[in-house]
């Protein structure tokens, strides 16, 4: 390979791994300017539907802060991202999202869970997150191996194929992520609706990062080895 080509390869390469289209560590969707990259599921009829993400002022910090606002009547209430909440989030060290969340108005608990979709299949959250009403509150969703369950499902709408079942396969090159609200006690399987719901939330600050618990052990670890070395000054004196 000459050293020209080597070059071109390399800066096809970098401008590849910058494409908005890849999920990058630290990225957040405060829905100030638009909801870009954000759907709401398929309208079905005037008595069963989830409205599509609009964009919506009221959010965490008061009226001049934006958000996704997300409604079901009677339908299963989602919200899917196949642009900048795609890619590789393995090489991107993402293993959690961060969001703060609202329940305005429900006649149902609501509940969520993540899920991704990609070559390994569909992996949902094991648990679901519950969301609670009256004000905005920040939550935590992990996307480690540990925390995801892999449920390809065959249902009416299962239209993805069920993939190879491998956890990394899909997280290094996830197509489709997905919010969505999912109480029972399992994942629902990909291509069923999970329950219905008529309800009205808030997304907001949408925030890709590394798994909580890295940056909690690395805090203690760094505060034990601080505390070691005085107690050893001590010590000495």
């Amino acid at each position: 390979m000459t050293r020209i080509t080597t070059i071109s390869w390399a800066i096809g390469a970098l401008l590849l791994s910058g494409s908005a289209e890849a999920v990058t560590l630290g990225q957040v969707d405060d829905f100030q300017l638009d909801v870009s990259g954000w759907g709401g599921s398929v309208f079905i009829s005037a008595s069963n539907q989830t409205l599509a993400a609009v964009r919506v002022p009221g959010g965490p910090l008061g009226a001049s802060d934006s958000f996704l606002q997300l409604e079901s009547i009677g339908w299963h209430l989602a919200s899917r991202n196949q642009t900048q909440w795609g890619g590789d989030f393995l090489a991107a060290g993402v293993t959690a999202v961060e969001f703060d969340a609202n329940v305005f108005a429900t006649s149902d608990p609501i509940a969520l869970r993540i899920g991704i979709y990609g070559p390994g299949g569909f992996f949902s959250s094991s648990n679901a997150t519950s969301i609670t009403s009256g004000g905005w509150s920040h939550y935590v969703i992990s996307l480690t191996e540990s925390d995801l369950t892999y449920a390809p499902g065959s249902g009416p709408g299962g239209t993805l194929p069920p993939g190879t079942g491998v956890f990394a396969d899909t997280l290094s090159a996830v197509t489709k992520f997905v919010v969505r609200h999912d109480s029972g006690p399992t994942p629902t399987a990909n291509g069923f609706h999970p329950q219905h719901v008529t309800t009205t939330i808030g997304l907001d600050n949408i925030h890709a990062v590394p798994e909580p618990s890295a940056f909690l052990l690395a805090w203690l670890a760094i505060v034990s080895a601080i505390a070691t070395g005085r107690q050893r000054n001590m010590r000495r004196r």
